[in-house]
């Protein structure tokens, strides 16, 4: 998936939404603890490294709350082969 910051932070926005997780404690989980404030920079306005946002959006892709509506303005998940 190409990286757009308006994609994670839709991710962002839903998941914390769902879950009632806070941006800071969602990026500890995804990233590394010296990352814990990417989620709050991208919702601020900022960037972050391609990396970081492929792996981010792997970890929603992996982890999204079944009972959670995934943003329509990210392009959908792969279902997984049975």
């Amino acid at each position: 998936m190409v990286y757009e910051r308006e994609h994670l932070v839709a991710l962002t926005l839903g998941y914390c939404a769902a879950t009632g997780i806070s941006p800071d404690a969602l990026s500890a989980k995804i990233l590394s603890e010296s990352n814990r404030k990417m989620l709050n920079r991208l919702l601020r306005g900022d960037g972050c490294n391609h990396r970081s946002a492929e792996r981010a959006t792997a970890w929603f892709r992996e982890n999204w709350p079944k009972d959670a509506a995934w943003p329509p303005e990210v392009p959908p998940r792969e279902e997984k082969a049975a």
